[in-house]
This record gives structure tokens, sequence and C-alpha cells, in this order.
């Protein structure tokens, strides 16, 4: 859970995406009465890559970032202060991880619910570390 880790305290402490969804970034999966709206984050793979002398410890993780809102303008501007706060993580030290840098894995999709109630923006990143020695 090491990029849910970062990026739910990456988001939470940024004041564009507080100022839309307060302190609602959850792993995995969002409580079922919670308000709208929200962010998820979601693991999608890892590689920990090799050197000559075995595992590396640097990390690359893809992760998966959902902005769920009660329409498509409000999904659309939450994932706009997702982006720019990670845009400029490079090479950042964060929690216990080191030359934190996250990158886009080019996949964004929208979509809304059957009932037309909730709106959903979703977009897959790279997080890539190496491990603190």
């Amino acid at each position: 859970m090491s990029s849910i880790s970062i990026v739910n305290y990456l988001l939470s402490r940024d004041a564009a995406v507080k100022a839309l969804v307060a302190n609602r970034v959850y792993p995995i999966s969002a409580p079922q009465a919670v308000d709208q709206a929200y962010i998820v984050t979601n693991l999608v793979s890892r590689i920990d890559h090799p050197t000559i002398g075995g595992a590396g410890q640097n990390y690359r993780e893809r992760i998966q970032i959902e902005a769920i809102a009660p329409s498509g303008d409000v999904a659309l501007a939450i994932m706009e202060a997702v982006t720019l706060c990670l845009d400029e993580v490079v090479d950042r030290n964060v929690l216990t991880f080191k030359d934190v840098s996250c990158l886009s894995a080019g996949v964004a999709m929208t979509d809304t619910d059957d009932r037309n109630n909730e709106a959903r923006r979703a977009l897959q990143q790279y997080q890539v570390w190496w491990k603190r020695k």
C-alpha cells in the first residue's frame, strides 16, 4: 500500500483538493454513507526494479485515483486539482519514502452511476520511489 499511502498523504494536505473534498480521501473504498464529493485510491500494480546485485528496492507502482461527485463538472474539477497536486511531485521525500516522483500512466476515464446520481472521473498514475536505507 505504499503508493496509496503516498498519494493519500499528498492529496489530504493539498489546499485545492481539500477545498473540493475536505478530508474525504480514502484508500481502496469509501464508507457507505460518505458525503459526495470524495476521492478513492487503489493499487493497480507494483514492480521492484532489479539491479545486478538483486532487488533494487526501487519501486514503481501504478495507482488508480477516482473522484466521485454529484456532477461531472465537480468530478472534473477534483481531478484537475489532483493532477496539479501530483504533477509537482518530483524526487521528493514523502513519509518514509525517498525520491518520490508521480508520473502520468496515460489512462483517464469518466462515467456515471446507473441512476445518473453521481459522476466519476478516474485516472491512473505511476509512483516511483526508493526504499529508505
